[in-house]
């Protein structure tokens, strides 16, 4: 894959650094490590009850953890994870059940990278 600059980087980045800027502008560095503490600590778990869900054809339970996945992803700015919980919160509303399984697979490969680039935030932003 040829990369043409720092464009291709920002495109593919899953966490808006504006919004990490902005959190560590109002709390320090503390304050990021919280959130992102949290995040990681509460997100894992309403992943793990999506894909629960869809495998149980639960859909009020898909649609309760993408939910509240959202929320937590939209606060840290992880764009990619927000988007994905977005579209499963509405697909299992709308009964899509068909597109469950492919959106689940797209956000545990967008929720690994976003963990990784939190955690590369952490780490510049302590140094």
């Amino acid at each position: 894959s040829s990369r043409s600059g720092s464009s291709t980087v920002q495109a593919q980045s899953r966490v808006d650094d504006a919004v990490l800027n902005q959190l560590r502008a109002l709390g320090g560095q503390a304050l990021l490590q919280r959130l992102v503490t949290l995040f990681f600590e509460s997100s894992k778990g309403y992943v793990a009850e999506i894909g629960q869900g869809i495998g149980d054809s639960d859909l009020e339970k898909v649609e309760k953890a993408a939910h509240t996945l959202k929320s937590g992803a939209g606060s840290l700015g992880a764009r990619a994870v927000f988007n994905l919980a977005e579209t499963i919160e509405s697909a299992a509303r709308n009964q899509e059940v068909h597109r469950l399984p492919t959106l689940f697979d797209e956000l545990s490969v967008a929720y690994r990278e976003t963990c990784t680039e939190l955690t590369s935030a952490l780490e510049a932003g302590s140094s």
